[in-house]
């Protein structure tokens, strides 16, 4: 429990799959990461769908870090493509 900490002050850090226990010893991991892409730079966002998660009310009031920034790109190239998800429904589960 955190103690003298404003809710202000938390913010979403983003969404991601996890492996099944047998998935994770196989991997090395506890979850998929850039599935799809390399990095950062060789994923792509889609405009209409970054001006809406820039916008959004829960966006700005829960996890500015992302909005306008590239830490969107990061999570989605990270974590997101290795969802089923498309960017909107991806980006929407945090709101």
């Amino acid at each position: 429990k955190l103690t003298g900490v404003d809710s202000a002050q938390l913010h979403l850090h983003g969404v991601w799959p996890e492996y099944s226990a047998a998935e994770a010893a196989e991997a090395g991991a506890g979850w998929p990461q850039y599935c799809g892409v390399t990095t950062d730079a060789d994923a792509a966002l889609d405009p209409a769908v970054l001006e809406r998660f820039n916008t959004s009310d829960g966006w700005q009031a829960w996890a500015s870090p992302y909005a306008f920034g590239p830490t969107a790109l990061h999570e989605w190239a990270k974590h997101g493509s290795c969802t089923t998800l498309n960017q909107s429904d991806y980006f929407a589960l945090g709101e």
